[in-house]
């Protein structure tokens, strides 16, 4: 069941009965042995950093709240939960039973193509980038230069398309597996 839209989230209910008619039954909720109980899920949180140069990045504002509080919810329904976390500075929920931090579009798609095989879902609610710069420079880029700023040239910063995370394992290869995504 693709549940999508154009940009929008759909509504938190509609994207738990969804789940819910996949795996049977309906959710429980404060049990470690809940409706989830031997599922696995990973879980994608917060954003993604693309650098520049040793100091600068591109990102964006994502807290990555939503995710660990999807994975949170997952873990406490007794899930056996991977959650793949970008550059976020929040603990690893409870229960959760492995985070893998990642700081960019590539390390993140990375490590879906690790982990989201044998999950029974997967859930897409991580910022990623959708640009990098082409270039990245090792060190840092400087702005000194002997002429007035008027005379410098200006620097131009090329960015490439990252590859989408979702069509790395959005095809199921086991029958049952759901693919789900959240985007904002």
């Amino acid at each position: 069941m693709w549940l999508g839209g154009a940009g929008r989230l759909v509504a938190p209910a509609e994207i738990v009965a969804a789940i819910e008619a996949r795996l049977g039954g309906a959710l429980e909720t404060g049990r470690s042995e809940g409706a989830l109980a031997g599922r696995r899920i990973v879980v994608t949180a917060g954003p993604t950093w693309e650098a520049v140069d040793d100091v600068r990045f591109l990102g964006n504002r994502s807290s990555g709240k939503m995710g660990f509080a999807l994975a949170q919810t997952a873990a406490a329904q007794g899930a056996d939960v991977t959650l793949i976390a970008g550059p976020v500075a929040l603990a690893t929920p409870a229960g959760v039973a492995r985070r893998v931090d990642v700081e960019s579009a590539l390390e993140m798609r990375e490590a879906l193509r690790r982990v989201a095989l044998p999950a029974d879902v997967v859930v897409m609610a991580a910022a990623v980038a959708d640009f990098r710069p082409g270039v990245r420079v090792l060190g840092k880029l400087s702005r000194r230069d002997a002429r007035p700023a008027a005379a410098r040239p200006a620097r131009a910063l090329t960015l490439v398309a990252n590859p989408d995370c979702w069509p790395s394992w959005s095809r199921p290869q086991r029958t049952g597996a759901i693919p789900g995504g959240i985007c904002r």
